[in-house]
């Protein structure tokens, strides 16, 4: 069984505690990186080889955005 991260890298604002990869300010490429996120997931998906994904991880930047204004993940 699988367990996937997904990593979203918009923040409201850069925290000095965060090494990984993140950006501020940049709320108007958010919505095409949530597309090709599902894009890539659509894409790569069927290339499991029959293992079973159990648990899919989202993480990153702080989630600025509310869930109905973006594209759903599924």
């Amino acid at each position: 069984m699988l367990g996937l991260y997904v990593h979203i890298p918009f923040c409201v604002r850069k925290c000095p505690y965060w090494d990984f990869n993140s950006y501020a300010g940049l709320e108007a490429v958010a919505e095409p990186y949530l597309r090709a996120v599902a894009l890539e997931a659509a894409v790569v998906g069927p290339k499991v080889f029959g293992r079973r994904v159990g648990t899919v991880y989202i993480g990153g930047g702080s989630f600025f955005w509310s869930q109905s204004s973006h594209p759903q993940m599924s």
